[in-house]
């Protein structure tokens, strides 16, 4: 009798097992089974969800400004040597004007009224009239107004510049013969000739 209860426990523990293993298999493939459904429904429902707006960017900041080089222009070409441009020509500031009359050395000009009296004023006036960069209208006049600057009356002398005239009467024989130019000779010969009838009037001689 134990015998056979414990044949009986035996086929009913293996039979239990078979079972057990059966249901596992048959909850596998129902679970297999499922999961095959429900990927396509999840494959549909992410092919309908709307794409996310994009994520703005922020702005890229702007590129830093590179120093502006000026181009460089290669030289024209001429028979297949480069030549380089013409230089720009160099302009010279003319002086302005520094008095009415538009003198280039108004300093002589201010020195002529002490010629003869002064050796500073002669000096400065001797160079200024055998300046070859003063114009020759300028250098005539400084010549020839010896007979008007520094006088007492141009027009009428008195005997208190008798003197003067003397001074300059000689002041132009000694520097009349090494006279720059005809321009400078013939002032000479003319404020001579006035300064002497000059002489003449205040001496009666």
């Amino acid at each position: 009798m134990n015998t056979k209860k414990a044949i009986y426990v035996a086929v009913l523990a293996v039979g239990i097992g078979i079972t057990v293993v059966c249901m596992t298999a048959v909850k596998r493939q129902q679970a297999a089974q499922e999961a095959a459904r429900q990927k396509p429904a999840v494959q549909q429902r992410a092919a309908t969800v709307p794409p996310s707006a994009p994520t703005a960017e922020a702005p890229a900041a702007p590129p830093v400004e590179e120093a502006v080089q000026e181009p460089q222009i290669a030289p024209p070409r001429r028979g297949g040597v480069a030549t380089q441009p013409p230089a720009a020509p160099i302009v010279q500031a003319q002086p302005a004007p520094a008095n009415a009359a538009g003198d280039q050395d108004p300093t002589a000009r201010e020195a002529l009224s002490y010629v003869g009296a002064d050796p500073g004023a002669t000096a400065y006036w001797t160079t200024a009239i055998n300046n070859p960069d003063l114009p020759a209208r300028e250098r005539k006049n400084l010549i020839e107004d010896l007979n008007e600057d520094g006088l007492s009356d141009p027009s009428n002398p008195g005997p208190e510049d008798l003197p003067l005239i003397m001074s300059r009467i000689r002041l132009i024989d000694q520097l009349a013969p090494s006279a720059m130019d005809q321009v400078n000779a013939d002032a000479f010969a003319e404020a001579r000739n006035d300064l002497v009838n000059m002489v003449s009037d205040l001496t009666g001689q």
